[in-house]
């Protein structure tokens, strides 16, 4: 059950964005969800000697991974016109540490200085520590030694990308697809390219095809569900997230994106049973995030609002956190005036709900949010003033509430 269903009827609209590259941004007013905390991957425990991780493989999955299915976008909701996503290329390109994966391959080239995957995985390992330009001439050289080799090619096209070379790159990335159709990496790859100068259409072709040969690949799960919520079809992706979960477990970001995902299917389901079970699931995956980055402040805010929206318990505890984290952010306060006023403390309620106001004062929703919490304390007048406030700042919910009594924005 939600606190006021026109209240929250915007929360997930436009959940895009940049989880999983750097710090979280916090939207929560606008239901924003987040890609999160892309970092370089932590050093597994490995046996002395023993080679680091391929940056790739090429078209592999564990034993036991479940097919990946999910809804397909329609043709008319892509475009190759969209506005550039350079966060696309934000993605580690090495599955292990890249200063280990460079000690593997120069004890590996000590032995045979000519062994060619222990030179790509060099390469690319200087693409990632910064080396840009060293890495690509690199395998430039070993791309023109081995025209026929779709993992060097796949490599020499990340790292043009890396160094903003994108016809070159895409070049590199058709020469290995023409070699190996079913290369995974380079498919996950020249959809990252594509969807980073905007070809969404073209880019979530390459992404689905990367996804199902490897369904256990964080990074093409990742890549294609930006796709779905670039598009505004959040709550499709919830299988894709699912699937990243299962892949990248300590992965705040994938979790936090799935709890997005959750949420915005329950506010398209009319179905209560469907809602709630949506909606425990979101809890559910935000409260993992928290559990794996509890000092982002993305994180606490998608917490809060889920808590205080659907009147889960612990909501008012998780808005302080939030609020402590950011005390200028007015949704934190709405959400934290609702949380009280389910539980009848309408005092400190309004205090929160004044605060909201004074912090965004030309924003209607405060005034909406402040007449729920002044109707819940039984203040119908104070409830009409607030709502043909928000009304006069052009919030819908508010106009169609006092139409629907006969009345008129004074």
């Amino acid at each position: 059950m939600r606190y006021d269903e026109s209240l929250t009827s915007r929360a997930t609209s436009t959940r895009v964005g940049a989880l999983l590259v750097g710090a979280l941004v916090v939207a929560a007013a606008a239901g924003a969800a987040f890609w999160a905390l892309r970092r370089e991957p932590a050093a597994p425990a490995r046996v002395e000697g023993s080679p680091a991780l391929e940056p790739a493989p090429t078209s592999s999955t564990a034993p036991g991974t479940p097919a990946l299915r999910f809804t397909p976008l329609p043709p008319d909701a892509l475009s190759n016109h969209d506005p550039p996503e350079p966060e696309a290329l934000a993605h580690p390109l090495l599955e292990a540490p890249a200063r280990d994966v460079m000690t593997d391959a120069d004890r590996a080239l000590a032995t045979d200085p000519e062994d060619p995957a222990a030179r790509r995985r060099r390469a690319l390992a200087q693409v990632a520590l910064g080396e840009v330009d060293v890495g690509a001439r690199a395998l430039v050289a070993l791309a023109e030694e081995r025209p026929d080799d779709a993992d060097a090619q796949a490599a020499l096209g990340a790292a043009e990308a890396r160094r903003g070379r994108s016809e070159e790159a895409e070049a590199a990335l058709a020469r290995a697809l023409a070699i190996d159709p079913d290369h995974a990496w380079a498919r996950r790859e020249r959809g990252a390219l594509r969807r980073s100068e905007g070809r969404t259409r073209d880019a979530y072709e390459d992404l689905v095809r990367a996804a199902r040969l490897a369904p256990d690949d964080a990074v093409a799960l990742r890549e294609l569900a930006a796709v779905f919520f670039a598009v505004g079809r959040a709550a499709d992706a919830a299988p894709i997230l699912r699937a990243l979960t299962r892949a990248a477990p300590d992965d705040a970001g994938g979790w936090l994106a799935l709890s997005a995902s959750l949420e915005a299917a329950a506010a398209a389901d009319d179905e209560p049973r469907e809602v709630d079970s949506a909606t425990d699931e979101a809890t559910q995956a935000a409260g993992r995030a928290l559990s794996l980055a509890p000092d982002a402040p993305g994180v606490r805010v998608a917490y809060c609002r889920l808590l205080a929206t659907y009147l889960r318990a612990g909501a008012v505890a998780a808005c302080d956190d939030a609020i402590r984290a950011l005390p200028g952010d007015p949704a934190l306060f709405r959400l934290r005036a609702r949380a009280l006023a389910s539980q009848r403390l309408f005092v400190r309620a309004l205090a929160d709900a004044d605060r909201a106001v004074e912090l965004a004062p030309s924003d209607g929703r405060g005034y909406a949010d402040r007449a729920a919490v002044r109707e819940e304390a039984g203040d119908a007048p104070g409830a009409l003033l607030d709502r043909t406030a928000a009304c006069r700042l052009e919030d819908a919910v508010s106009c169609a509430w006092l139409e629907a009594r006969g009345l008129e924005p004074r």
